[in-house]
């Protein structure tokens, strides 16, 4: 059956597609080898984007629904006009706007969506003053977040602090969606001992724990014991862990004050 007949919302010779940066395309295909291309076109895009959010005219070869949290990285505006042209299409579109947050991916991929800029610092006197440009300032180009270093002597070192302190500032800033359900990934969950939450504010797995944490408690409307339980952790390691970064830590409590929660001390 062509896609024409299963139903209004469907168009001939289009196809929907929506990111989960909330924008959308349409595909076309040819209507004489529409299960075949289709088929091909939706293996495709699925491995070329694993966040998309696609909607198969095939009945046989489209995924179960699944529902996922609200996330930044989704557009109402962008899902609303999609709707109102693709109707009961862009319904029946298949949602994944969950993702790796930032901070916790490895430095080398993090990298990757950076840009560098080198420079001179100010500082104190001396024959080699400024004659090195050793300060590296590291901007993540999604998000426009940047952090800096510039108190080593090496350049190497300086990227290497900077980029924790980039992580830092994204985890503390920077929000992503969570799935309903259990969360916890497998290296929440390898530093949870029991009920307590155990890591160095300057350990390298900090940054990936702390997103994760604030990740949650946004997702639970910043009230510390239901997002704890969700981590399955008390909601005083929870606040420990997040009071260990102080700039997340006046974050959440500025979060909490817009939903008339009290500041945690």
């Amino acid at each position: 059956m062509s896609p024409a007949g299963r139903g209004s919302g469907w168009r001939t010779g289009s196809r929907l597609a929506i990111t989960c940066c909330g924008s959308w395309q349409v595909q076309r295909w040819d209507n004489h080898h529409t299960t075949q291309t289709v088929s091909t076109d939706t293996e495709k895009v699925s491995s070329t984007y694993p966040c998309m959010v696609s909607a198969s005219p095939l009945r046989s070869r489209a995924r179960a629904p699944q529902r996922c949290a609200p996330s930044p990285c989704s557009s109402p505006r962008a899902a609303g006009a999609a709707e109102r042209l693709f109707g009961g299409a862009a319904r029946r579109a298949v949602v994944s706007c969950t993702r790796m947050h930032p901070a916790a991916l490895p430095e080398d991929d993090l990298l990757k969506h950076c840009a560098v800029e080198r420079g001179r610092a100010g500082g104190p006197g001396g024959q080699h003053r400024n004659k090195v440009e050793t300060m590296v300032t590291l901007v993540h180009e999604p998000t426009g977040l940047r952090a800096h270093a510039s108190e080593r002597r090496s350049q190497i070192e300086n990227k290497r602090v900077a980029l924790y302190r980039l992580r830092l500032v994204l985890a503390a800033t920077h929000r992503e969606g969570v799935p309903e359900g259990e969360i916890g990934s497998d290296l929440w969950r390898s530093r949870r001992k029991g009920t307590r939450i155990v890591c160095n504010p300057e350990h390298r797995d900090f940054p990936a724990l702390l997103a994760e944490a604030m990740d949650a408690l946004a997702d639970a409307g910043w009230d510390a014991p239901h997002a704890a339980l969700r981590l399955g952790v008390s909601a005083t390691q929870l606040v420990n862990l997040v009071r260990d970064h102080r700039p997340a830590f006046n974050a959440m409590n500025e979060a909490r004050a817009t939903k008339g929660l009290r500041p945690l001390k």
